[in-house]
């Protein structure tokens, strides 16, 4: 016999993981919709799938006391999350890791989404210390004080943040909880038990309207707004109405359908940022599951909802309903903070958790009784079958998981060692051709070890290119020919690896551009493919000003090498031509500039680019508005961070 503890969310749960499995095979790059890469692993598909076997498990294991020692884990988990934060907000770094010596740094993510699991922990911990005034449990008191505590640390806390957004879920938690109570309290305990959840929630009012100073400096954090989030989801769904682009995918999204408004920020470079997550994890889960996604998760949420307030509706006032009030009043607070913040592996894994809590209120036992087959061969073998797959299944994932870690391992040293080589050439202006052997050669280890990440083979072909680039420039460079030609063909092939893995990802087809750009000089037939995914590029970030100039750019060096070719030439035939190449490569470069100041009127870059056209076409005065335009933004630029050496 097998008893599972059953219940309509597991029908959520199932409707998520169809549509998830069904996204992610329709996903513009399944390889990150199914395992995820680059910060997007915890909404990938088998990461949902592990979480829900992980619920699975929690709802046949859980009781209601073990199930409330994982409340009081959970608050003492986020009270060291909260101390270990404000000792790094404070500049105070314990951790020996360098990677932790920054007041960015905490165990949970973006010090907003840290807040977010406070205000989650503090309304279930409000809400407990109710539901203790009901038990009989030996240690209430010491509990009760100790859940006061963690609720004025975590409000310390949200006051340090002063995020609006987490006062108000705040707010949304504790209201459901106080007119649940209401309702349900007898009238001579409901001034005593209604004092502090009500408090909680005047301060919380009071906090949205009060300023305080800052009392720490925080980390600088840049998210889309929620009216861009909207937008892009909106245009996502236009374009990809069913499937959406794929889970781990939305910097595709964002590339393709963001707001030119944003070009305007121009703080740290802020619009040339290109973002994997929207403003609000929902309205990213709608970009990229369409309306599959959208309808599994609403059907998940609903069961969820319908079931719950079915219980708070229907039971009676007990501490077990208190303790039920206290798990909506958390869903209720981290739905809201879903919709007005992004999403990371921290509150995915507690949302996963709630749901397991919520259905083990509500499970029914199912008894699956197979007497037929107990003791028959047919059952042996069957689940001897089934044990060995499992084990299979498991041996496989976990070489697949070392495999993956360790080429993340070989990609970040090679990363480690760029910086370290981008450092030294500009403070010496030279790098030894052994430091990028060294380099080129932890990049490719890394393609070996994980050949589908599309990230690898295109910073490979960068490389390639510098070191190909390093030899053109030396004195004996015609000796090395036969070296050349292969470093500008392994980079070519690196950067269409990177393409085929992911061409919707505009980094692949803009590197594959600049790849081509590159052994443009000696490579006949190159350019039509470098012009054929500039044009890609800016179908794929049509709101972008930097790919018109990088555009620009190849125009102007194509210039250049057309005018010394017609003053090299001897026929004037060649003569001609080349002239004419030169001509409407200058007036190809003038368009996509002109078109680059429309997507972005100061854009200084672009003024100096239009001023070197001018002063080839012996036009100064004109160079010098435009010289005169570029240093005047660059002076501005200079005070966000964000100037230019060259101009």
């Amino acid at each position: 016999r097998i008893d599972i503890q059953w219940s309509p969310v597991h029908i959520g749960i199932g409707a998520v993981l169809v549509a998830w499995l069904v996204t992610s095979i329709y996903s513009i790059y399944p390889y990150n919709s199914f395992w995820g890469i680059e910060k997007q692993e915890f909404i990938s598909f088998w990461t949902l799938v592990t979480l829900s076997i992980f619920t699975f498990i929690t709802v046949n294991e859980l009781t209601p006391r073990t199930m409330i020692n994982s409340i009081y884990a959970l608050i003492a988990s986020v009270t060291l999350a909260i101390a270990y934060a404000v000792l790094q907000l404070l500049g105070i770094y314990i951790m020996p890791f360098d990677f932790t010596k920054t007041n960015a740094f905490n165990t949970v993510g973006l010090v907003s989404l840290l807040g977010v699991l406070v205000a989650t922990s503090v309304v279930m911990a409000i809400v407990h210390i109710v539901r203790l005034s009901l038990s009989e449990e030996k240690q209430r008191n010491l509990l009760s004080i100790l859940l006061a505590l963690f609720a004025s640390l975590g409000l310390i806390f949200l006051i340090i943040i002063s995020e609006r957004q987490l006062w108000i879920a705040t707010i949304l938690g504790l209201g459901v909880a106080l007119t649940a109570l209401y309702v349900k309290l007898a009238k001579d305990k409901k001034i005593m038990w209604l004092v502090l959840p009500s408090f909680v929630v005047v301060f919380s009012v009071a906090m949205i309207f009060i300023s305080f100073p800052r009392l720490v400096a925080l980390p600088l954090t840049i998210n889309p707004s929620l009216k861009t989030s909207l937008s892009i989801a909106t245009s996502s769904l236009t374009e990809r109405p069913l499937f959406g682009t794929g889970p781990g995918n939305f910097l595709t999204n964002y590339t393709k359908t963001r707001p030119q408004e944003i070009n305007n920020i121009n703080y740290l470079q802020a619009w040339a940022l290109r973002f994997d997550q929207s403003g609000s994890y929902l309205l990213t889960k709608v970009a990229e599951t369409g309306a599959l996604g959208i309808i599994s998760i609403l059907t998940l949420l609903g069961l969820l909802a319908w079931t719950l307030g079915r219980l708070l509706i229907s039971e009676p006032m007990s501490e077990q309903y208190v303790a039920l009030l206290a798990l909506a009043s958390g869903f209720i607070t981290l739905g809201y903070a879903a919709i007005v913040k992004p999403g990371n592996i921290t509150l995915t894994f507690l949302m996963w958790l709630l749901i397991a809590f919520g259905i083990t209120y509500s499970t029914n036992q199912m008894n699956v009784k197979m007497p037929k087959l107990q003791h028959t061969n047919r059952f042996v073998i069957l689940s001897s079958l089934a044990l060995c797959a499992v084990i299979i299944v498991g041996i496989v994932g976990t070489l697949v998981l070392v495999g993956r870690y360790g080429a993340d391992q070989t990609f970040a040293r090679g990363l480690e060692q760029d910086q370290k080589l981008s450092l030294q050439l500009r403070t010496t202006g030279k790098v030894e051709d052994a430091e990028v052997d060294k380099l080129i050669q932890t990049l490719v280890i890394a393609n070996q070890k994980n050949p589908n990440h599309h990230s690898y083979p295109r910073v490979l072909s960068q490389a390639l290119l510098y070191k190909m680039n390093n030899l053109l420039g030396k004195e004996d460079a015609s000796k090395n020919g036969p070296t050349i030609s292969a470093l500008a063909s392994n980079a070519v092939d690196s950067a269409r690896r990177a393409n085929q893995l992911n061409p919707s990802d505009v980094r692949n087809v803009q590197n594959l551009a600049s790849t081509y750009q590159a052994i443009a000089p000696f490579t006949t037939g190159a350019e039509s493919f470098v012009e054929e995914h500039y044009t890609k590029s800016i179908a794929l970030d049509p709101k972008n000003p930097l790919v018109r100039l990088e555009f620009a750019k190849y125009f102007l060096d194509s210039a250049a090498i057309n005018k010394q070719r017609s003053a090299q030439a001897k026929e004037e035939v060649d003569k001609s031509k080349a002239q004419e190449v030169y001509q409407q490569s200058i007036t190809n470069a003038e368009t996509q500039l002109n078109e680059a100041l429309k997507l972005k009127e100061d854009y200084a870059q672009a003024h100096l680019r239009l001023a070197m056209i001018r002063i080839e076409q012996k036009q100064n005065a004109d160079a010098e508005g435009f010289l005169d335009k570029a240093v005047n933004e660059n002076i501005n630029l200079a005070s966000m961070q964000s100037a230019d050496e060259t101009i």
